[in-house]
């Protein structure tokens, strides 16, 4: 009876020890993150892990309005780094490229109109049973060139401003 218990023990303790090694790290999530600031413009990103330390991230942007005389869509690329040596979990900070695009249309003009600019954020994602991640950020926007076109006219401006930029997002890892 008394090896069984040591044998228990030894078994409840190589599990302890062993179950870290065994699980597999995050290497991919998507999220949903919609924005505060326009409820009609839905963000889907996906991340990937490339080491470590690093991940690299695609945004989509999309309107979600049924209106027919306007639409817009956006994408955007960066990389994350996690000072922690745990990509896809905790604190992190992103560098990243965002361009917006919408098109508007009226009886007597269309209207293309892009926006591009830079980012900078701080943000901290919570993972929850390696299965759903909660992804909170904050920084700033260099919003630096801007274009628009339309029947009569092209027109593009070189500008720089700081703007602050927030995101909230809900997703699933894996």
């Amino acid at each position: 009876m008394g090896s069984k218990k040591y044998a228990l023990f030894i078994i409840i303790l190589v599990l302890l020890f062993a179950s870290p090694v065994l699980a597999k790290p995050l290497l991919h999530k998507i999220a949903v993150l919609p924005t505060l600031e326009e409820p009609h413009i839905l963000c889907v990103e996906y991340e990937g892990r490339t080491s470590m330390t690093n991940s690299i991230i695609w945004r989509g942007y999309g309107l979600l309005t049924p209106a027919s005389e306007a639409s817009s869509f956006g994408l955007g690329s960066g990389v994350r780094y996690y000072p922690q040596r745990d990509a896809l979990r905790g604190l992190y900070i992103t560098p990243s490229l965002e361009t917006i695009w919408s098109f508007s249309e009226k009886p007597e003009s269309k209207t293309i109109k892009g926006d591009f600019s830079a980012n900078l954020a701080l943000g901290y994602q919570l993972v929850i049973g390696n299965m759903l991640s909660l992804d909170l950020s904050g920084g700033f926007a260099i919003p630096f060139y801007s274009l628009t076109a339309d029947n009569e006219r092209f027109n593009n401006e070189f500008s720089y401003s700081l703007v602050p930029i927030y995101k909230l997002g809900a997703g699933f890892v894996w």
